[in-house]
């Protein structure tokens, strides 16, 4: 890709900025900002000394026996212009020259996103790190509080989101300080937090040093500058036109019959609460309606179906959840283990797992996935989970890794016994409800977007990965794969780097030597958003939830978002789940959540029935609830 000619001094060395600026004095003269000024040198000073007060925030700490932190970043002495060049080179943003991944292994580089995270990072300088130097126990509680998904409980985990910028610097110095001096230098604490938090994924990129983590907390805390001028704004369309090509009723044709809903069937695998019942829709009648419950008055919607509670979890969820084939075991990020949990709803036990988020199941009810596992990224066998154990450290024999598959992965395996498959690229998190919600997530996806596909083979015992394949995907992201690992489905930028509707590829797959060759056309454009989506076994429906918006007043049965009536949704946010037809694009409400009520995170199982988690806001309890909505339309 060619370079603007205004920067080509900067381009001049490959070298840290001291370099960098040393090119030439064509190039643009501005002063340091909020950092040392107009420097025309790049000075880092990294230190772990206790005596030096860090940049994170002002003030001093206070109490008995003071003992200060480290820096918690440190100032740099450089020019705004090269600051953000040598910032933009770190994350690995491609077009001015960048070789790693270190963030575009997971997120698109854009306007919209860096403004996103320096948000992020000026509300976490000003709350959580306004007094880095936390000379006393107390104050090292306060400030991992502050982190916390929820601050006031300390059972509640430590999200990326609420550090920013500061997340990349989770194994540095300052960190390593506070965790050591709160819990003690054997403690595991730390190990975790960074498990967690820390950004970028150990297992897949070399985190900073010291010294480059401070360029770019430094670009962060001058707000941006020279940004609109290295990264270029993209045209992003604001309008969406409709288009289902014969391709999809083709495909959902053959799925009827030969998709892994009709494979699982004919392999008679027995699905979760469906003992003794005479149909599908039969299923789960042991467990209360949600309209029987005081607190589910209301919820169903949709004419004829009906919402079972299968579940009370008493902890908060945190990210992405899914479910086993046949809807036994469910599992998401957060829990008492305080790494991830998967809810045994046989048993009704709950099993600790030592990994942070991102749970998957092979469609074939064979094995599952995890992410930030020890390992990186684990696959253990489904049968583990029925074995009895009550926390799974993927060290077990019946586990593995494989540690080039990133974060937000989606599964899928072939028909017929071939290939199992996980794909991951440019995602936004989502883990709305702890606050009010009020949007859907933004796009925040550039028209370099990928997604990596990992096609992998069971030996009998393990599933080894074969050579990762990149399929482009402009200005889409949260991409998921359907059952049968023959459909891509993501959500695309639009105006604003808001969502501009779904875009639903055929992934074709030619063998070529240790891998694929693949290409993915595009097959169906559907012009709703919300959340990522969920494809059905059978591949003829996708679930999604829908933040409440104004838009949505009318629907939600009031005149408008001005009126009285509606403003308990527009201060405390809600959440309802929806079912996209493939075939039509029509879309249909399942759920009517009351205000503060968030229906989350909808995936199917095997036979139909949709699983969801529903979370209100102040409440520590949240809700495994089943819906026989699809079932009921076919």
């Amino acid at each position: 890709m060619s370079k603007p000619v205004a920067w080509s001094a900067l381009l001049c060395s490959s070298a840290l900025c001291a370099a960098v600026v040393a090119c030439g004095d064509d190039e643009p003269q501005t002063s340091g900002g909020g950092g040392s000024g107009g420097a025309t040198t790049a000075t880092t000073t990294s230190s772990s000394s206790s005596t030096t007060s860090g940049m994170g925030g002002q003030g001093g700490g206070g109490g008995e026996e003071p003992v200060i932190a480290p820096p918690l970043r440190n100032p740099v002495d450089m020019r705004d212009d090269a600051l953000a060049y040598e910032s933009l080179l770190l994350m690995g943003y491609e077009p001015i020259g960048a070789t790693n991944t270190t963030c575009t292994l997971c997120h698109s580089i854009n306007r919209g996103l860096l403004e996103s995270w320096r948000d992020l990072s000026d509300t976490a300088v000003a709350t959580c790190f306004a007094d880095p130097t936390v000379p006393t126990k107390a104050a090292i509680e306060t400030a991992l509080d502050c982190l916390r998904q929820k601050p006031n409980n300390p059972n509640s985990p430590i999200v990326s989101p609420k550090l920013g910028i500061y997340s990349a610097a989770a194994h540095l110095a300052w960190f390593d300080f506070v965790f050591e001096r709160l819990y003690g230098a054997d403690s595991t604490q730390h190990g975790d937090f960074i498990q967690a938090v820390a950004m970028p994924k150990q297992m897949m990129e070399t985190p900073w040093t010291q010294d480059e983590f401070d360029i770019v907390a430094e670009w962060f805390a001058r707000g941006l500058p020279f940004m609109e001028e290295l990264v270029p704004d993209e045209n992003l369309p604001t309008s969406c036109t409709p288009n289902i090509t014969p391709a999809v009723a083709d495909h959902v044709a053959a799925m009827s019959m030969n998709g892994w809903r009709a494979a699982n069937t004919d392999a008679g695998l027995l699905m979760f609460g469906c003992a003794g019942a005479a149909t599908t829709l039969d299923c789960l009648s042991t467990f209360p309606q949600a309209g029987t419950l005081p607190y589910g008055t209301g919820w169903e919607y949709m004419p004829g179906t009906k919402l079972r509670v299968l579940r009370t979890n008493n902890y908060s969820s945190s990210y992405w959840t899914r479910s086993s084939p046949d809807g036994r075991f469910v599992g998401h990020g957060g829990g008492a283990s305080g790494g991830s949990t998967i809810v045994d709803l046989a048993t009704n036990q709950e099993i600790g797992l030592d990994a942070a988020y991102d749970p998957g199941f092979f469609p074939d009810n064979s094995a599952f996935m995890f992410q930030a596992t020890p390992s990186g990224t684990g696959i253990c066998k489904l049968s583990l989970l029925s074995s009895g154990t009550t926390y799974v450290a993927f060290n077990e024999p019946e586990c593995g890794s494989a540690s080039q598959i990133g974060l937000y992965q989606h599964v899928g395996a072939t028909l017929g016994g071939g290939d199992y498959w996980a794909i991951d690229g440019s995602f936004v998190s989502d883990n709305g409800g702890f606050t009010p919600t009020q949007e859907q997530p933004n796009a925040f996806f550039n028209s370099g977007a990928d997604v990596d596909i990992t096609p992998m083979v069971y030996d009998g015992t393990s599933f080894n990965p074969k050579q990762m394949v990149s399929q482009p995907t402009p200005n889409e992201g949260d991409t998921i794969m359907s059952p049968s690992s023959l459909l891509l489905m993501g959500r695309v930028a639009g105006g604003g780097w808001n969502q501009n509707g779904f875009r639903l590829r055929q992934l074709v797959a030619t063998p070529n030597g240790n891998s694929y060759t693949v290409i993915a056309p595009e097959i169906g454009r559907y012009c709703v958003n919300g959340g990522k989506p969920g494809i059905s076994y059978d591949e003829r429906w996708a679930v999604l939830h829908r933040y409440v918006e104004d838009a949505d007043a009318v629907e939600l049965g009031f005149s408008g978002p001005n009126d009285p009536g509606f403003q308990q949704y527009a201060s405390q946010g809600a959440a309802n789940i929806y079912l996209l037809d493939l075939l039509t694009g029509i879309l249909r409400r399942v759920t009517h959540m009351k205000p503060g009520q968030y229906a989350l995170y909808p995936h199917f199982r095997s036979d139909g029935w949709v699983y969801f988690m529903v979370r209100t806001l102040g409440s520590d309890q949240e809700h495994i609830v089943a819906s026989d909505a699809a079932l009921v339309l076919e």
